[in-house]
């Protein structure tokens, strides 16, 4: 019995020596969560207490939208949201994600339950640019987004961040209902198939909720519907854009250097941005310059892949063969995608 006790606490700290990096960032992770938690106070306290009247009507709608996505979708029931942190900008989820230079390849982090993993969060930003130089230095294309929301699939609390209150009516319920989509459909190894899925549900609930609860002639549906627009004439330009950009890796011969690839790389990067001007959005403002003063790379063309590339196909089935009946395709989506 010693003998055995000894190999298992050998095997242990040989799990911990080579996981250092895992369990480092497990605990980092753990501790950013908790702080939020601890600093997170029951949102019934708040709608009792001395707030103002639009964050207790924003508490309301996420109150509102958790049942809806419940009763009238068929989400599965969940905790999250049920506690509000009022510390204003204090926290944010730092996302870094790698790509491979010449291919539409991402790099892959690799976490117990979830499984592989084509981004990586972080609550502190040194770190989060400490990883995405790590990758540079590798020869990867790397970059840094913020999340406005995220799930731990029920690990721990999912408090509100006030910051997530000052989003439209609309954006507040397509969050609920893509983070609640993910605690009821999630499959490892499959992130993609993941957020499309979450993506789809949020888009396709939120303008079901606000049909219902505002009306077919609402501000509040037209202003969601003229975003969403916008945002599918924009999502559908990046994604041929990385089509564009995976044939031109397809072109190149084994004897061009590098040099000459990244050339061709960001003229074509350059032609994607100048094409984005011709589009004719409603909101031309919110799109003049998405990337800012940089020239994106790969790991932005993945992110949309990912999110939004089988919006089409989820949205055609939904529509066509169960006639926009969204809680019995969810149903489908369970059995299809469930344990």
């Amino acid at each position: 019995m010693i003998r055995i006790f000894q190999i298992l606490a050998s095997l242990l700290v040989i799990l911990l020596i080579t996981k250092l990096d895992l369990v480092s960032y497990g605990l980092r992770q753990a501790k950013g969560q908790f702080g939020i938690i601890s600093g997170a106070v029951d949102t019934r306290e708040v709608l009792d207490g001395a707030y103002s009247i639009e964050l207790k009507e924003k508490l309301r709608l996420v109150k509102d939208v958790k049942q809806f996505a419940v009763g009238d979708l068929g989400l599965d029931p969940s905790d999250i949201y049920e506690s509000i942190n009022l510390d204003s900008g204090k926290y944010v989820m730092y996302v870094v994600m790698g790509g491979e230079p010449y291919r539409l390849v991402p790099y892959l982090w690799n976490f117990p339950v979830a499984g592989e993993v084509p981004y990586k969060g972080y609550f502190d930003l040194p770190l989060a640019i400490k990883e995405r130089d790590r990758l540079i230095a590798e020869g990867w294309d790397a970059g840094i987004r913020t999340a406005g929301g995220w799930s731990t699939l029920g690990w721990f609390e999912n408090p509100l961040l006030v910051e997530m209150l000052k989003d439209s009516t609309g954006n507040i319920v397509n969050l609920v209902l893509h983070e609640m989509a993910h605690e009821t459909l999630y499959i490892p190894d499959s992130s993609e198939l993941n957020e499309n899925l979450a993506t789809f549900i949020g888009d396709a609930g939120t303008e079901i909720y606000l049909k219902d609860r505002y009306g077919e002639d609402s501000p509040e549906l037209y202003n969601y519907l003229a975003s969403e627009n916008d945002a599918a004439l924009y999502s559908e330009y990046i994604i041929h854009s990385a089509d564009r950009l995976d044939s031109l890796y397809g072109s190149f011969s084994s004897d061009i250097k590098n040099k000459e690839k990244d050339r061709r790389k960001t003229d074509m990067l350059n032609d994607i941005l100048r094409g984005l001007k011709a589009i004719d959005f409603s909101d031309s403002a919110k799109y003049a310059k998405p990337f800012g003063e940089i020239v994106p790379n790969n790991t932005y063309f993945l992110s949309f892949i990912r999110y939004r590339s089988g919006q089409d196909d989820f949205d055609t089935e939904w529509r066509d063969k169960y006639k926009g009946d969204l809680k019995s395709y969810l149903e489908v989506l369970k059995d299809r995608y469930g344990d």
